[in-house]
């Protein structure tokens, strides 16, 4: 390795704890030296990277090497630690690295002169370091050979693991914090050159495939990617597949060919789902056994068996070979060649037309064909709606991918009455049994639950959870979220937490910490807990889960903003009321930037924002805000949606905090109507008939109170459970109201039982905990057990 010494006259001989000694290298992301560390004493890769433009992109940096000092394994080059140093140019951000010396992978190979089978078992190393990486949440992004080295022993080193998530790339494919395209372009997945922002582990399969064809045929699936621009590489991967494995390099036929063409399929469901599956395929081809990654049929076992028993088989291998007759074997194979051309003819034929629709799609934003209007988002898609309908000659699957990309288009934006005909439609032209099929059937199902239809939902899902174990354990997830939520919005919130539950281990397990279903899986558990009043690790799993995402995706992408805002209502309940109003303030105003005022999602923000005023007593900002949320809730969802009676909710409590009584109560009727309408059981009755009864308190009429708290209060123990947190919360209430109607031994169990359930739930400084002391020390006085009450009272 060439180096030199640190002749930078716009660096210091030191750089904090750190001695430059020598430059060990550079590339686009920055410069590496050797240096010394003080304490520890020791020699580290010290790699100065280029300036983080942001505050944002600082503290981005700072989480994410956070997780790669976490990558301990012995084909992970270590990142020991990471910070900033002040220097005359601005903050100079470091990384402090294992020193690893070698060559790198393409070198080591070439120069070694290693066989087929030599560079199979190190591809089979890379595969394992790497699977190590994503089981710890951590995705490459920028795999290749020169970020392979290989050292002395033969070992192989991964190496810069995250580097182009921190610090960015080369000007010709960077892009904005959303959507970035990282990477190096002949070793990018077709996600990865598209500027996708939910990448996942399968990226890195990719680029592990391009550098095992790369090491075995002795150049690149895509040759002249290197001289390529972005656009130019997207369309050179699109108009030319590239040339089979075996075709290139023959020693590579047949396994060797299927198991990286596998890993380089340009649809990541294609690919292989972890670097570990690689790995493994890579160890059966070395040891002469079937691989996954084609049916085990009886012909292909049997061809392994004989290349492992070659000397018991010749026989009879002559024998059924001359049975079967060469002309059966050609024809077999000119069969199969010829499917699998005409299979990537269709799915080539797909991306081209879908390709050529959605250009069409954007470009109709041009100005000049937009005749200087400023067109939405909705009148983009209803202009592609329409133009679907009329384009009669589309394939059947491109039809079906293009209605299903505009169905979930639609629900994003929440225009639900778009948004299901067109899944449904998607769905309808695939065939039954597909894997394509089976998503969009849970693309219906969280459409149903998002729009309030949780039986449909579990309906939808039955065909899918009857052969869970067959699914792929992405789908899998998704189908334990959903009948999850689901459960929980019917009324099973206990049962529903619990699917929740189980759903995330296991998707810890099989898919990762940080894969975005584990994480999506993640906040629907924290939400599970918080129903079934679990608040301490409601709270544990949102932190979590905002940490991760903020880490991941941003401060102020979508996922973000829910988790931020889910902290909120948990802060909220746990009475910290400083924190939660400072997340939800922050949660609104980057929702209303990101979404718009009238959003769903900023509405639902600003809801909880408004029952956190309305408990803090702030009802002069929360009422105009209550009028606008449950205004923007009806006319957008109608006025049954489960969002717009949660926003009359908060809207009637508000008037009745002002004093607006009659008002007040004409909604809180309107909502125990509503209720009542979709079954007693229904836990959304609960706080309805609750905030009645504290009305009428409030006007006195305490004997009409009375027949409704009795009712909240029953069912809230059928449904919740005796020691659920608003069972207490009613049971406190009932006690309450039946002290001022005279009759306190009625009221001493139902306060003693709220008493105990609320300061176990939040603790006995809670702000609820001291109410309903105080409730209960009323009580005990008017029972003239005057001693117990003021053991009861402040001191």
């Amino acid at each position: 390795m060439t180096t030199s010494a640190p002749n930078d006259p716009a660096l210091p001989t030191r750089i904090g704890a750190f001695r430059l000694i020598e430059v060990l290298g550079e590339g686009a992301m920055g410069r590496v030296y050797l240096a010394e560390q003080d304490q520890p004493r020791r020699q580290v890769a010290l790699k100065l990277l280029r300036s983080l433009a942001s505050g944002e992109a600082m503290a981005r940096f700072r989480r994410e090497v956070e997780a790669l000092a976490e990558l301990e394994h012995p084909g992970i080059a270590r990142v020991y630690a990471a910070g900033t140093a002040e220097l005359a140019s601005g903050a100079q951000p470091w990384l402090a690295m294992e020193v690893v010396r070698g060559l790198d992978l393409r070198r080591h190979v070439t120069e070694q002169g290693l066989d087929l089978a030599a560079r199979v078992a190190l591809l089979a190393q890379v595969c394992h370091a790497v699977h190590h990486a994503h089981t710890r949440g951590v995705i490459h992004r920028d795999l290749k050979p020169a970020n392979v080295l290989v050292d002395d022993s033969g070992r192989v080193r991964v190496l810069d693991f995250g580097i182009a998530r921190l610090a960015g790339a080369d000007e010709q494919t960077r892009m904005t914090a959303e959507g970035q395209v990282l990477g190096t372009l002949p070793y990018m997945s077709e996600e990865q050159l598209t500027g996708e922002a939910s990448l996942d582990l399968r990226a890195d399969v990719y680029a592990l495939g391009v550098i095992a064809y790369e090491l075995l045929a002795g150049e690149l699936p895509y040759p002249r990617l290197p001289q390529a621009t972005l656009l130019g590489a997207i369309e050179q991967r699109r108009r030319h597949p590239p040339r089979a494995l075996g075709e290139v390099h023959p020693p590579a036929r047949g396994d060797l060919n299927t198991i990286v063409m596998k890993a380089m399929a340009a649809e990541r469901s294609q690919r292989y789902a972890s670097a570990l599956d690689l790995a493994r395929d890579l160890e059966r081809f070395l040891a002469r056994q079937p691989i996954e990654a084609r049916p085990p049929t009886a012909s292909y076992v049997l061809s392994c068996f004989v290349r492992r028993h070659r000397g018991l088989a010749t026989s009879a291998l002559l024998a059924l070979v001359a049975i079967l007759g060469a002309g059966l074997v050609a024809l077999r194979f000119g069969l199969a060649e010829a499917e699998a051309k005409r299979q990537a003819l269709a799915r080539l034929e797909e991306r081209e037309s879908v390709y050529r629709f959605v250009t069409e799609l954007l470009t109709a934003a041009n100005p000049e064909r937009a005749q200087g209007e400023a067109l939405t988002v909705r009148e983009i898609l209803d202009g592609a709606v329409s133009s679907l309908e009329d384009n009669a000659g589309l394939a059947p699957r491109t039809r079906a991918v293009l209605s299903r990309l505009l169905g979930r288009s639609y629900s994003a934006l929440g225009v639900d009455a778009q948004a299901l005909p067109l899944l449904e439609a998607a769905r309808d032209l695939i065939p039954a049994g597909s894997a394509e099929r089976d998503e969009i059937d849970l693309d219906i199902a969280q459409f149903l639950l998002k729009t309030s239809q949780p039986e449909a939902a579990l309906a939808r899902l039955a065909p899918l959870s009857a052969r869970l174990e067959q699914l792929d354990p992405v789908l899998r997830a998704g189908v334990a979220q959903v009948e999850g939520e689901a459960r929980s919005d019917l009324g099973e919130v206990a049962a529903g937490a619990e699917r929740l539950a189980q759903g995330l281990e296991r998707a810890r397990r099989e898919l990762g910490p940080r894969h975005p279903e584990t994480l999506q899986l993640l906040y629907a558990a924290a939400i599970g807990e918080f129903q079934r009043s679990e608040l301490q690790r409601s709270r544990e799993l949102t932190e979590e889960l905002l940490a991760a995402y903020e880490t991941s995706l941003g401060p102020r992408h979508p996922r973000t903003l829910f988790a931020r805002d889910h902290l909120g209502i948990v802060f909220t309940q746990l009475g910290d009321h400083a924190r939660a109003e400072a997340l939800l303030r922050q949660a609104l105003a980057d929702s209303e930037q990101v979404f718009g005022r009238q959003h769903p999602s900023t509405l639902t923000t600003e809801l909880n924002l408004v029952n956190l005023l309305s408990g803090m007593g702030q009802t002069a900002e929360a009422l105009p805000r209550a009028r606008q949320v449950y205004e923007g809730f009806r006319s957008r969802r109608g006025p049954e949606n489960f969002k717009t009676l949660s926003a009359q909710t908060a809207l009637a409590y508000a008037l009745e905090d002002q004093g607006l009584l009659d008002e007040a109560e004409a909604h809180l009727r309107d909502l125990v109507t509503a209720a009542e309408r979709r079954g007693p059981a229904s836990p959304d009755a609960l706080p309805a008939r609750n905030n009645l009864a504290m009305l009428l308190v409030k006007r006195g009429d305490l004997r009409a109170a009375r027949g409704e708290f009795a009712t909240v209060h029953q069912r809230a123990r059928e449904l919740l459970g005796a020691d659920h947190l608003f069972t207490a919360v009613f049971a406190s209430n009932y006690g309450d109201c039946l002290t001022r109607l005279g009759e306190p031994a009625s009221a001493l169990p139902l306060l003693e039982e709220a008493r105990r359930t609320l300061e176990a739930r939040l603790g006995a400084d809670h702000a609820r905990s001291r109410t309903v002391r105080e409730r209960l020390a009323a009580t005990l006085r008017a029972l003239g057990r005057e001693a117990e009450a003021a053991a009861l009272a402040p001191a």
